[in-house]
């Protein structure tokens, strides 16, 4: 009996991810103790129960070993992936935009190093080390590093110019896109509202972040981005944006009076940075807008930065170095209204 059609296309479906952003590490033969206790059974669990596509793969890096492999890893996500593997005690851990790779120490001789290299390798068979098997057990790959080069962590950005390569156009792409920040450690933003997997381990329920939206409209049962333009805030009327978005102030912060003034209505949500990260333009760690002006013949197009902010896994985006309005968030998709009040 043959390969089901089903199991074919389902084996496929995970090589093709691997030619998309992912992250690769384990929970098995840890090099330091373990902050988390927690064996892969758990640790794939946790992903799953939070959202993450994490699936069972078989590693061979010096010994054979179970893994994780978790496609569609945004570069916030990923820095919260790296933590719970230096938690987890592993000697290092993998991520990939897709083109490029970091494979980050975070234990021994070289934590706070990592290799970087471009470019993966699939083989027929099995070769004798440094290979991931995918689920199905019909594809093998090797991600090409430059094993004899060390550099910081935290520059996958940086990758072919660390290697010596010149990027090809689609390197280019998939790094302006999808640049991991510029250090080891957690940017400002990421600092100030995410606190993503390591505290939805450590407590009953994730941390969310309060927002407060003004509305003339009542009964709302979702604020929806759609309706921009519709709004009390005759600022963002002629705006108009291929990526269109919500504003919210973060609850607890003091809102802009012409807005409270002209609404009747109070609408409060919330999101999950973990999993609906946002972006901090005031730091602007990817170099979004420095870039769109590049491509823009010198002048600010934000519909491009909206874009490369999306296309790196954010789901909305903020400025906390904003003289006036640090507080603002705005959110590409609909949020769901947990309280409503009627304010006049």
């Amino acid at each position: 009996m043959g390969i089901s059609k089903f199991l074919l296309e389902s084996m496929q479906e995970h090589k093709d991810k691997v030619h998309g952003p992912h992250f690769l590490f384990s929970a098995e033969n840890p090099r330091a103790e373990s902050k988390l206790g927690l064996n892969h059974e758990q640790v794939l669990h946790h992903l799953k129960g939070a959202g993450f596509d994490a699936h069972e793969v078989q590693g061979h890096y010096g010994a054979p070993e179970r893994s994780i492999a978790v496609y569609g890893v945004s570069p916030v996500q990923a820095e919260e992936l790296h933590d719970m593997a230096h938690r987890l005690g592993q000697e290092s851990s993998i991520y990939s935009n897709g083109k490029q790779h970091e494979m980050r120490f975070h234990h021994g001789d070289n934590a706070g190093k990592a290799h970087y290299g471009e470019g993966t390798k699939w083989h027929l068979q099995k070769p004798g080390d440094y290979f991931t098997t995918l689920p199905g057990g019909q594809h093998h790959f090797t991600h090409n590093f430059a094993f004899e080069q060390l550099h910081p962590a935290g520059q996958l950005g940086k990758a072919s110019e660390l290697v010596g390569n010149k990027p090809s156009p689609e390197h280019k792409v998939a790094n302006e896109a999808l640049k991991s920040p510029l250090s080891g450690k957690l940017e400002s933003a990421h600092d100030q509202n995410m606190k993503g997997i390591k505290d939805d381990l450590e407590k009953s329920e994730n941390p969310r972040l309060n927002l407060v939206h003004f509305s003339h409209a009542g009964d709302l049962k979702q604020i929806d981005p759609k309706y921009k333009q519709t709004g009390v805030d005759a600022r963002v009327k002629g705006r108009d944006t291929e990526h269109p978005h919500s504003f919210f102030y973060v609850e607890g912060t003091e809102p802009e009076q012409m807005v409270v003034q002209a609404s009747r209505h109070k609408y409060k949500a919330s999101i999950d940075p973990a999993k609906q990260p946002v972006y901090d333009l005031g730091n602007d760690t990817h170099g979004f807008i420095g870039d769109a002006i590049k491509e823009n013949q010198g002048a600010l197009n934000m519909d491009l930065v909206h874009a490369k902010i999306k296309a790196a896994g954010y789901h909305g985006f903020r400025n906390t170095k904003h003289p006036q309005l640090s507080n603002v968030v705005a959110m590409y998709k609909p949020l769901a209204v947990e309280h409503h009040e009627q304010i006049r």
